[in-house]
């Protein structure tokens, strides 16, 4: 069973759910684009789905979203 993911922290550095949705998303089938293969590997060699994995790096601050003004 997988860990639970960092969603509150991925909303904090996005500034809301909508602009968190949206930014992960694009990683998401960034990743995709780049490998067909499902899941992803992180530092620690643990498997996770290319979305989840998109998650945690907005949480970490690995991705930023764009703000258009």
């Amino acid at each position: 069973m997988s860990k639970r993911l960092p969603l509150e922290k991925a909303v904090k550095n996005a500034g809301n759910y909508y602009v968190a949705v949206h930014t992960c998303a694009k990683r998401a089938r960034y990743l995709f684009e780049v490998d067909n293969y499902t899941f992803i590997a992180d530092i620690h060699g643990e498997l996770h789905k290319k979305t989840a994995y998109a998650i945690m790096e907005l949480a970490e601050g690995k991705i930023k979203p764009k703000i258009k003004s």
